[in-house]
């Protein structure tokens, strides 16, 4: 994957991924869904070590950290040298610790957190099945990884820990 765009499935639709210390990858990224910087991506990871370059491991809520590997996304608190492409410019990130077999998988073999982000043009639905990814998506990207999706039938749910709140249920 170095420096690569792949895309894959996650638990409820396919994404887009790449590593998160490449600002080229991110940049790459941004542009093919034609999102708002402003927003941030999603980091996952196969374990919550692979996000200590992050965040701040120590700071998370043992209850949190308890329930992952599951489909949930915590926005927690950002490590000050995590790039703004990744937080949107924000002091936080959405983090989550996937059990998906395919992006653990991609987590494992990179030994890193990647970027996760829905494989859609930003405003389109996301693709809750192969054959509703955008034939543009897989003009634009420099892998395919096959496999099946997770179960859920639409993004994952997304918490906000330092708000309290659900952002996406």
């Amino acid at each position: 994957m170095a420096g690569g765009v792949v895309l894959y499935p996650t638990e409820g639709v396919y994404g887009l991924g790449a590593l998160p210390n490449r600002p080229d990858a991110i940049s790459r990224i941004i542009d093919i869904k034609q999102r708002d910087a402003a927003k941030g991506i999603i980091l996952i990871a196969a374990h919550l070590a692979q996000l200590e370059d992050y965040i701040d491991t120590d700071a998370l809520a043992s209850h949190l950290t308890a329930r992952w590997p599951q489909a949930i996304t915590y926005v927690v608190p950002a490590k000050a040298e995590t790039s703004p492409l990744l937080t949107g410019g924000r002091d936080s990130i959405a983090v989550r610790v996937t059990a998906h077999p395919t992006a653990r998988a991609l987590c494992i073999a990179s030994r890193s957190a990647l970027l996760s982000t829905s494989a859609n043009v930003s405003g389109h639905p996301a693709a809750a099945a192969e054959a509703n990814i955008d034939p543009y998506l897989f003009s634009k990207v420099d892998a395919f990884c096959e496999g099946k999706l997770g179960g859920l039938n639409k993004p994952s749910a997304i918490f906000d820990t330092l708000n309290n709140r659900w952002i996406r249920k």
